[in-house]
C-alpha cells in the first residue's frame, strides 16, 4: 500500500481517498507520512455510513428471516469487535494470511472506537445522513436526481 502511494505521488497524484482504519494505520507502521484532511471538512454533507449491508427488495420480501438473522449476527460481530479489539484482531488474523497481527491489532484498536457512537444501537441510520450525502452528489453532478432516503435504507431488521 505505502509503496504504491509513494509511486503514485511520484507520478503527480495530488489527492487520494483512503480508509484511516486500514490505510492510515499501515502508512504509519511503514513510516509513510500522510497529509490528510477528513472529507467532512470539505463539506459537512460528506458524512456517510460505512460499511453498508446491501440486499434486494426481493430478498427482503422472500426471506426476511434470513435477512434478520444476517443483520443480527453482523451486529453481534461488530459489538464484539468494539468491546474486544485485540481478540477480534486475532480472529481476523486466522482468515488474513497477508497482514501481520501487529497491523490487524492496531487497526482494530483504532476501528473499535469508530464503528459506532452507540454500540447498542449499531447499524441504525437516519434519513438526514442519506439526504445530505445524495444532495451533495446531485449538486456536483455525480448523480442525476436525488434518491429518497426511504428507498436506500431500513432499520427494520435491527430490532
Amino acid at each position: 500500500m505505502a509503496a504504491a502511494r509513494k509511486a503514485s505521488a511520484k507520478k503527480g497524484q495530488d489527492i487520494e481517498w483512503y480508509f484511516d482504519g486500514w490505510d492510515g494505520i499501515k502508512a504509519k507502521q511503514l513510516g509513510v507520512k500522510l497529509n490528510t484532511m477528513p472529507l467532512r471538512k470539505l463539506d459537512k454533507r460528506l458524512d456517510y455510513y460505512t460499511p453498508v449491508l446491501i440486499t434486494s427488495n426481493r430478498e427482503i420480501k422472500q426471506d426476511p428471516k434470513t435477512v434478520r438473522a444476517f443483520v443480527k449476527a453482523t451486529k453481534q460481530g461488530y459489538q464484539y469487535a468494539i468491546a474486544h479489539p485485540t481478540a477480534s484482531a486475532k480472529i481476523l488474523k486466522r482468515a488474513d494470511k497477508t497482514d501481520s497481527l501487529k497491523f490487524l491489532t492496531a487497526s482494530q484498536q483504532y476501528l473499535s472506537k469508530h464503528y459506532t457512537d452507540t454500540p447498542s444501537n449499531w447499524g441504525a441510520m437516519t434519513s438526514k445522513v442519506w439526504n445530505n450525502y445524495t444532495g451533495f452528489m446531485k449538486e456536483y453532478g455525480l448523480i442525476k436526481q436525488a434518491i429518497p432516503a426511504k428507498d436506500m435504507y431500513t432499520n427494520e431488521f435491527l430490532k
